[in-house]
C-alpha cells in the first residue's frame, strides 16, 4: 500500500508538471494494482480512477476520460452516497470529458446537480460551491448564454471579493471571465473595465491576453492594448 500511495502522489505529481503521459502510465499501474487487491468499489480505487481519467482528458483521450469518470460516479453513488465529496469529484470529472467533447447541454445537467448538491452541503459561500458555479457558468458561456453566464461570474466575484479579498485568484478569474464573455457579446468597454484587475493583480498575463481568442475583438483597442503592456509577463528573465 506505501508503495502505491507514492505511486499515486508521483501521478499527481507528473499531472502538476504537464508530464500527462507519465502520469497516465501510473495511474494505470496503480488503478490496476489496486483494483486487484482492494476491489473496484473500495474507497482508494475511485480517486485513482479519477486521476486517470484526469491524464486522458490531458491527453485528449476525451470518450475514455468519460468512460472512467461515469463509472467512478456510478460507484461512488452507489457506495458512498450523492452527497459525498469523492461524488462530487467524479461528477465534475464526467461534466469536463462531456463538455470537451461539445456535448454542452448534457454537461449543463451536470455541473447544475453538482452545484445543487454543493450548495445543500457546503453552503452557497463555500469555495467548492465557487468552482461550481464557475464550471457552469463557463459551460453556459460555451452555449453563448452570455447573460446567464454573466450572472454566475458575478456572484463569485461578489463572494470572492467578499470572503477571499480582491486579489484571490477566485475573485480574479471570475472578473477574467466576465471580460471574456462581454467582449464575446461585443461590449467593449464592460469588457476593458473587468480586465483591469486581473491584469493589476497579476492573473491575467501579457501570454494569457494575446492569446485568448475570447478577446479577440479588443486587440486593436488602445485601451486593451496598454493592459497588455502592463501585464505580467511570465517568460520573462528576472
Amino acid at each position: 500500500p506505501d508503495t502505491l500511495r507514492s505511486m499515486n502522489a508521483l501521478a499527481n505529481s507528473y499531472g502538476r508538471q504537464e508530464r500527462f503521459e507519465g502520469a497516465e502510465k501510473l495511474h494505470r499501474q496503480v488503478l490496476a494494482e489496486r483494483q486487484r487487491v482492494l476491489g473496484p468499489d473500495h474507497p482508494d480505487t475511485l480517486p485513482t480512477m479519477l486521476g486517470l481519467a484526469s491524464a486522458c482528458a490531458d491527453l485528449g483521450r476525451l470518450e475514455e476520460a468519460e468512460s472512467l469518470a461515469r463509472q467512478a460516479l456510478e460507484i461512488s453513488q452507489r457506495t458512498l452516497g450523492a452527497d459525498h465529496p469523492v461524488t462530487l469529484q467524479a461528477m465534475v470529472s464526467l461534466a469536463n470529458a462531456v463538455t470537451q467533447q461539445g456535448r454542452h447541454e448534457e454537461a449543463e445537467l451536470l455541473y447544475r446537480k453538482g452545484l445543487e448538491i454543493s450548495r445543500r452541503v457546503n453552503g452557497p459561500d463555500h469555495p467548492d460551491t465557487l468552482r461550481w458555479t464557475n464550471n457552469l457558468a463557463n459551460d453556459l458561456l460555451s452555449q453563448e448564454r452570455y447573460q446567464e453566464a454573466e450572472a454566475l461570474y458575478g456572484q463569485v466575484a461578489e463572494i470572492g471579493r467578499r470572503d477571499l479579498g480582491p486579489d484571490h485568484p477566485t475573485t480574479l478569474r471570475a472578473l477574467y471571465n466576465l471580460a471574456c464573455s462581454a467582449a464575446l457579446r461585443g461590449d467593449r468597454p464592460a469588457a476593458l473595465r473587468y480586465l483591469r484587475e486581473p491584469v493589476e493583480g497579476g492573473w491575467a498575463t501579457r501570454q494569457k491576453l494575446e492569446e485568448d481568442e475570447d478577446l479577440a475583438s479588443l486587440r486593436a483597442d488602445p485601451e486593451f492594448q496598454a493592459l497588455v503592456a502592463r501585464a505580467k509577463n511570465p517568460l520573462a528573465q528576472p
